[in-house]
């Protein structure tokens, strides 16, 4: 229970927060954690946590810190105790949440007396998922005036002074939550290592429910795109007022400034630097001058002999022995420019994404560069912002986008830095047999092209003597959806019962419904009679009313069959994600995909595929994690869109189609069954197109490409 000892407040505002806070302990009691994020996860209170210390009087508190720290084989790493030291000596009560694999061992018991408190909680999820739980657990921390999050990801004070100088702005500052730095990767989002929250956010529901929904994801860049990505747009949405205390100046150009302007954030005061900037892991940016900046602000150079000694950087001596940190020399790696449309919110978007994420695992110094034109129908999801790596000439220049959309979506600069770059490189994908004629003349622009299927590179290969490479698009794997739905809001809305199957199939209506093939499905559902049987079949699209005359032959095609939901509806992504996730079966009868994305997301998710045995898909899509459908090659009559007439894809067989439909029901209602040959989607997904996997593939061909450039020269 939440204690109020509210010193030197008003009686009027003791009895507010009262009535506050009690609606807010009602709410987190009544509410079950759901998810912010495509994929259902464990619950943060399943994590075992056990309290070693806590304060005596939290109600007194006015500044808290909920400090979650990694404990590797039972041991904090050496900055955590400078850093629990520096916050209670300004006065802040810091409670240490410990992510611990191993007990603690016997020489760490000096957190006990530094820290207010230490939660020992099993090492799962990450920082978010341990901030959630501790906000479930003492709901008094919600009445803290003004409460920090933060982590060990950090080095620092790297002095006290400047650090009492950046509490006092902080505490001076209007805003309900503070960070210390922003970034523009992804969108535009303050950085999670330091956040400064008022209690007052916590009045807004919306706020509360983002706390809510927060789960035990395992996966860091899940936690990081819906969770520090999306915190600030939350925020924000509930009307709470963000800011950061060290902005970035104009010529900082959008890098993350706590790695690429770390020299410039000390001389502003900042009195931190990251932890992985002494690690290695970005070769690419230069910390030559660190440690000297360290020392000279006067950081413990025992904690930075222990911390380098950690992290296997040491030598004997004094600091200044240190040379293998003290200077990181450029790598001999290549400098990669992509330019895709990461920024916009359809297919080729989605694919463009992962394709980052798969850039950030290369290891490579990369520029990304967003679509900058209107693209089609399709809105954007982040504002056109370059993110930066290193400035001039690239070696490699990466267009994600086919050569028949350069003329209409590439800028005059876009064009510039492809003619500067060493070698420039294409990736592409196509549908059928016949490429239309303006690729030929992208080919001659290209040094090389890379594409996600087999399928795409035999088709390419036939009209160039291009190196031709396969890198596939990113789909990350993720936990299968628990049993039942967990978004009642589209049962209501599309009338489906909780008791329903739902067989589903998504598509766009502007890619040209001739490819994606809905009549075919909707044609084996009747036969199957699977409607009868308490199946419902979704077709989720958009656009669709945008082509009247295709539209209005799918409206022919289920009128009257009650079994049958269309919804042509742009859906905020929560909502597209929670509706997609109640999916039991997915059905793609598609007459050619280059690719298959919402094929590999469904088997990533865990669900039955049914889906054409042609075109990408068949790269991972075998009988022995899904249900492949015949089909025959057949040859088209006339143009259809951008796809000529004469050009070759498929024909799905109906009663194929059907009897799959047939036996993927029954084996969905096996629960054994069903659980194995999900485990054998998601393997065989996860073995192939992880970020990690095409990460490599990326760095793979990029040192082959400039390898054989320079023994032919």
């Amino acid at each position: 229970m939440i204690q109020f000892r509210l010193v030197g407040r008003s009686q009027g505002l003791r009895l507010r927060l009262r009535r506050l806070y009690g609606r807010l302990r009602q709410r987190l009691r009544s509410v079950p954690e759901t998810q912010v994020g495509p994929v259902p996860a464990p619950l943060v209170t399943e994590t075992p946590l056990e309290i070693l210390r806590w304060p005596t009087d939290l109600g007194r508190c006015e500044e808290v810190a909920l400090l979650v720290a990694h404990v590797p084989q039972g041991r904090f790493k050496p900055q955590v105790r400078d850093y629990v030291e520096a916050l209670e000596a300004e006065g802040i009560t810091c409670i240490v949440i410990a992510a611990v694999d191993t007990p603690l061992l016997p020489d760490q018991d000096w957190v006990l007396t530094a820290a207010s408190g230490l939660v020992l909680r099993q090492n799962s999820g990450f920082d978010f998922a341990a901030w959630a739980h501790i906000l479930r657990r003492f709901e008094g921390l919600l009445a803290v005036p003004r409460l920090y999050l933060t982590n060990d990801s950090i080095l620092g004070p790297v002095s006290r002074s400047a650090f009492r100088s950046m509490l006092q702005r902080l505490r001076q500052h209007p805003s309900e939550i503070i960070g210390l730095t922003g970034s523009f990767e992804q969108r535009w989002h303050l950085q999670s290592y330091f956040l400064a929250l008022r209690s007052t956010v916590f009045g807004r529901f919306n706020a509360v429910d983002f706390w809510l929904q927060v789960r035990n994801h395992a996966d860091v860049q899940t936690v990081i795109d819906h969770y520090e990505v999306a915190f600030t747009e939350r925020m924000e949405r509930a009307g709470i007022a963000c800011a950061v205390l060290y902005p970035q100046p104009r010529a900082w150009d959008g890098r993350n400034p706590t790695l690429y302007h770390w020299r410039a954030l000390l001389r502003q005061g900042f009195p931190f630097v990251k932890v992985s900037l002494l690690t290695g892991r970005y070769p690419h940016i230069s910390s030559a001058g660190l440690l000297e900046a360290l020392q000279e602000h006067g950081y413990p150079a025992g904690t930075l002999r222990a911390l380098l000694a950690s992290l296997g950087q040491s030598s004997p001596g004094s600091l200044s022995l240190l040379p293998a940190v003290t200077t990181m020399p450029e790598p001999p790696l290549p400098r990669l420019d992509y330019l895709g449309p990461w920024n916009y919110a359809n297919g080729l978007g989605v694919a463009a994404r992962g394709l980052v994420s798969a850039l950030w695992h290369s290891g490579l110094a990369v520029n990304l560069r967003p679509v900058r034109r209107p693209f089609h129908v399709h809105q954007q999801t982040t504002p056109a912002r370059d993110v930066c790596d290193f400035d001039g000439p690239a070696d490699l220049a990466l267009i994600h986008l086919n050569p028949d959309a350069w003329s209409g979506l590439l800028t005059e600069a876009d064009h510039r830095r492809l003619q500067a770059a060493r070698y420039r490189v294409g990736y592409w994908v196509w549908e059928t047999s016949e490429i239309p004629p303006v690729w030929q003349q992208g080919l001659e622009q290209v040094d090389a092209v890379w594409t996600p299927s087999q399928y795409c590179a035999d088709l390419l290969r036939s009209f160039t003597d291009r190196p031709i490479r396969v890198l596939p698009h990113v789909v990350p794997v993720l936990p299968p959806a628990p049993e039942g739905r967990s978004a009642p809001w589209w049962q209501d809305e599309l009338g489906i019962a909780p008791t329903d199957l739902l067989l589903g199939y998504a598509f766009d209506g502007s890619s040209f419904l001739d490819r994606k093939n809905p009549l075919a499905l909707v044609r084996a559902f009747r036969a199957s009679g699977l409607g009868d049987q308490g199946v419902r079949l979704l077709l989720k699209t958009k656009h669709l009313r945008e082509h009247p005359l295709v539209a209005a032959e799918l409206d022919r095609a289920v009128a009257g069959d009650a079994a049958i939901r269309v919804v042509d509806q742009v859906y905020a992504p929560d909502r597209q994600r929670e509706l997609m996730a109640g999916i039991d079966i997915y059905c793609s009868p598609h007459r050619s995909e280059g690719f298959g994305l919402t094929v590999a997301e469904a088997m990533a998710a865990g669900k039955l595929v049914v889906a054409t045995d042609y075109g990408g898909p068949r790269d991972w899509l075998t009988s022995d994690c899904g249900f492949p459908v015949a089909c025959r090659e057949v040859t088209l009559e006339r143009d259809i869109g951008p796809y000529q007439a004469g050009s070759r894809w498929a024909e799905v067989d109906e009663e194929h189609l059907c009897d799959q439909l047939q036996r993927a029901v029954e084996l969905w209602r096996q629960p054994d069954q069903r659980r194995q040959l999900a485990t054998r989607a998601q393997a065989q997904v996860g073995d192939r197109l992880s970020a990690a996997r095409v990460g490599e593939l990326i760095r793979h061909y990029s040192t082959e490409l400039l390898q054989s450039a320079r023994e032919g020269s």
